[in-house]
């Protein structure tokens, strides 16, 4: 199943939701994991940013303004920040949510840009030296970190 796919199952389950959905999302999370079926599980990622950005009122918004790309762009930016989301994941919730709602023809970015797949970056932005939590590379240390050395009891 790909991002088309995932727009289709966004259209059935809003229109299995109601209008209940729009006062709680967890309602179409629901019915996308219906809808999705056995492949839900492997696009829970993908459901959890539906849901999140239907509780950022995202498709309110879209309906509201028209959806125009200017008008997505914004709201990606804003979803991002409050989110915490990266740019191409905000990018992808809002245009899905525009694409079932039918409001552009537009299909979502099919997937990140290549400089966010892999490892990710292992310092932590804004602090130089530091390292996330696992991305210690073999053979060096952290400082303080040092064990005494190792060897016969005297």
């Amino acid at each position: 199943m790909d991002d088309l796919d995932l727009t289709q199952a966004l259209r059935d389950a809003l229109g299995a939701a109601g209008s209940n959905w729009q006062q709680q999302p967890s309602i179409l999370r629901r019915r996308l994991e219906q809808v999705l079926a056995h492949d839900a599980p492997r696009h829970r990622g993908r459901i959890h940013q539906l849901v999140v950005a239907a509780d950022e009122k995202v498709p309110g918004r879209l309906v509201q303004k028209g959806g125009d790309r200017d008008q997505r762009h914004e709201l990606a930016v804003t979803l991002a920040a409050t989110r915490g989301w990266t740019p191409w994941a905000a990018d992808w919730a809002v245009t899905t949510w525009a694409a079932a709602l039918g409001l552009t023809t537009d299909v979502p970015p099919s997937g990140p840009p290549r400089d966010h797949i892999g490892a990710g970056p292992t310092e932590m932005p804004g602090l130089p030296g530091t390292q996330l939590p696992g991305t210690q590379l073999p053979g060096t240390q952290l400082p303080g970190t040092e064990l005494p050395p190792t060897g016969p009891l005297r």
